[in-house]
């Protein structure tokens, strides 16, 4: 992050926008079983099930932005497993973007495009390797800033 980087509180649009995001992972829920979306595991779990089942085609010339509303659903998966992880805004040289600050640290992540960028690269995603290489970042992180 450099100096010209702010950090601020989500607007009421901003939040908006993140629950639309997460309203579209939610949605491949059925009314049944919707209640089990408020668990992290199980969002990790439907994250990997949409793109295990390529509910994202190819030829939609909207899945990066599909992609990135998965990567919004995994920053929110990792807001439940640390109390102290928030949604901020940061404007920086790159423009204004979503991050996830650790309270009181400079710890600083972007889930929205984590799954994107890898799958617009050609990777095969993991979500559940993705999820917990960002927590053991975030441990070292937090023991280093002790």
């Amino acid at each position: 992050m450099t100096e010209s980087a702010k950090i601020s509180e989500l607007t009421d649009r901003d939040r908006a926008v993140l629950a639309e995001m997460e309203a579209w992972v939610a949605g491949h829920y059925t009314e049944e079983t919707r209640h089990i979306y408020e668990h992290f595991t199980c969002k990790l779990e439907m994250l990997q099930e949409i793109l295990d089942n390529n509910s994202i085609e190819e030829s939609d010339p909207h899945r990066e932005l599909l992609w990135q509303r998965l990567g919004a659903t995994l920053g929110t998966t990792l807001t439940q497993y640390y109390d102290r992880l928030a949604w901020k805004i940061i404007d920086d040289e790159f423009g204004r973007s979503f991050c996830l600050v650790y309270k009181d640290t400079t710890i600083r992540i972007f889930p929205i495009p984590m799954i994107s960028k890898r799958l617009m690269a050609g990777e095969a995603v993991s979500i559940r390797r993705i999820f917990v290489a960002t927590c053991e970042a975030i441990d070292k992180g937090r023991n280093e800033a002790v």
